[in-house]
């Protein structure tokens, strides 16, 4: 999943109390803003993926942004493949030609029951998302992604 199943463990002596945990769902593009944040940058690129996660880890998740979902592209066996978290729903397909699949994370952790045939409309949705996010990409080409200067 791109990172996002993936601990992230930060220490903060006197900010953030010993064993504090939290499910909040965050990824590496949040390390960016939460440190710009941290370090008083006012001004960061609007369209930059990442939301800071400085209220959480200062425990005001009350005003927390939350993503409103999460997209991220791979390349395994060779393949370019690309994924949407969306509550708790997870949409990916493993490579251009072969379709997406649907996979409620709640209920199926191991991702085992596609349930894209049963929720196209959540299916159409998760599609658009992916489309609005994916952005053509000269290093990391769909076409070749194992010869990216990426891999």
């Amino acid at each position: 999943e791109g990172g996002i199943r993936t601990p992230q463990i930060i220490r903060w002596p006197n900010m953030i109390s010993p064993n504090t945990q939290t499910n909040f769902i965050t990824t590496f593009a949040d390390f960016l803003p939460s440190v710009a944040e941290l370090g008083g940058v006012q001004l960061l690129p609007r369209d930059i993926d990442g939301i800071s996660i400085v209220p959480i880890l200062l425990n005001n998740s009350f005003v927390q942004d939350v993503h409103n979902y999460i997209y991220f592209e791979f390349c395994t066996n060779h393949e370019w493949g690309n994924a949407v978290r969306y509550k708790q729903w997870k949409l990916v397909r493993f490579s251009v030609d072969k379709p997406y699949q649907l996979f409620d994370l709640d209920n199926d952790i191991g991702e085992k029951y596609d349930l894209s045939l049963q929720y196209p409309k959540l299916v159409k949705q998760l599609v658009k998302f992916a489309k609005k996010a994916h952005t053509n990409s000269i290093p990391f080409p769909i076409q070749n992604c194992v010869e990216s200067i990426l891999h």
